[in-house]
């Protein structure tokens, strides 16, 4: 994998929440400032229900990518 291809990029995360869990985007900004380097921090965080996966229970990076990004091109064009 080129990691030149990756300079420029925009950390995003999709978050499941337990259920009674509250948490907002800060929150999860604030917590990944105190547990992950700087560049790992998510510009962006995403909620969902539930994560797609596969038959052996892998979470299925690229549909969730397009999903949230599908998501949040509709947001831009509406705001």
């Amino acid at each position: 994998m080129n990691t030149k291809s990756f300079i420029g990029s925009q950390v995003n995360a999709g978050v499941v929440l337990n259920k009674g869990a509250n948490a907002t985007e800060k929150d999860i900004q604030e917590f990944s400032k105190k547990h992950l380097a700087p560049f790992k921090i998510p510009k962006r965080i995403f909620f969902a229900d539930e994560l797609p996966r596969t038959a052996t229970g892998k979470i299925q990076r690229r549909i969730v990518a397009e999903h949230f990004l599908k998501d949040a091109s509709k947001e831009s064009t509406s705001g």
